[in-house]
């Protein structure tokens, strides 16, 4: 029985993703339906695995501009203060729009 880990493999060392390969025709048909349920399976275990893949990529995106912006925010407003008094009002207000 083939691993998620093998299958994987396979996939991605096939240029495509997918084998256009020979169609074996002596192939029986109990091994036929053995083989749909576990491929189908495995292709379902790596819609999954993707998925959370994605997911956590988002939440570590999201995370990072996050920061990024409070970051900038900080320097902006560094840069604001270090103005004299007279020529703070204009760019505090475009600041906290």
């Amino acid at each position: 029985m083939a691993t998620i880990a093998h299958d994987v493999d396979i996939i991605f060392q096939q240029p495509s993703g997918v084998d256009f390969g020979p169609v074996v025709f002596d192939q029986a048909v109990e091994e036929a339906q053995r083989g749909v349920k576990i491929h189908a399976q495995t292709l379902l275990q790596i819609k999954d695995l993707l998925e959370s893949i994605v997911e956590r990529s988002t939440k570590g995106i999201k995370r990072e501009l996050v920061s990024a912006q409070s970051l900038l925010k900080k320097d902006i407003y560094t840069i604001i203060q270090s103005k004299p008094g007279t020529e703070r009002p204009q760019p505090r207000k475009l600041y906290l729009e």
